[in-house]
């Protein structure tokens, strides 16, 4: 997966790239349909995955993170794979609600990170990881555009974002 995800970095997040992939490595196509039947959709699940659990692994031992730190660390975790990650956004637009049920996903994930006692929406608790998914996702996009030194862009927009939702 993260020999794909380096790949797509430079040839695109798709199903051409993962093909010659295979070809290369000796995959045949019933192995790949059967290791990722969505074909790289099934990749981005992956590498989310991935992401999630590493994120999910570093919190386990900081005590009260603010959502804040959640969020940049994930983009600091990641900064290897910013390449990758922006090829699986174009990708993304094509794909809107997989993407959203993944971001969703991620949510999740991030709540499980906060561990502090829950922040709820007014429409209702369902609603909160759906707020954490669109803030975040506006912050992908800022993080994978952002040329400021530091990622200031990004820290402010993170922060931002956070606050217009109720949550630091």
């Amino acid at each position: 997966m993260l020999e794909f995800a380096n790949r797509a970095a430079a040839r695109g997040w798709s199903d051409a790239s993962l093909n010659e992939l295979c070809a290369e490595l000796g995959i045949s196509d019933d192995e790949r349909k059967r290791r990722w039947p969505d074909g790289t959709r099934s990749l981005g699940r992956e590498l989310t995955k991935l992401a999630d659990l590493r994120m999910l692994q570093r919190f386990r031992s900081i005590a009260n993170p603010s959502m804040a730190e959640v969020f940049l660390s994930r983009f600091s975790q990641n900064a290897a794979l910013k390449p990758a990650v922006a090829s699986l956004a174009w990708s993304d637009v094509r794909h809107p609600i997989d993407t959203l049920t993944r971001t969703r996903r991620t949510a999740h994930f991030m709540w499980r990170c906060y561990r502090r006692p829950r922040w709820s929406a007014r429409m209702g608790r369902g609603l909160d990881a759906w707020l954490v998914a669109l803030a975040y996702s506006l912050c992908v996009i800022v993080w994978l555009v952002d040329p400021t030194p530091g990622e200031r862009l990004t820290e402010r927009t993170v922060r931002g974002s956070l606050r217009m939702i109720g949550l630091r």
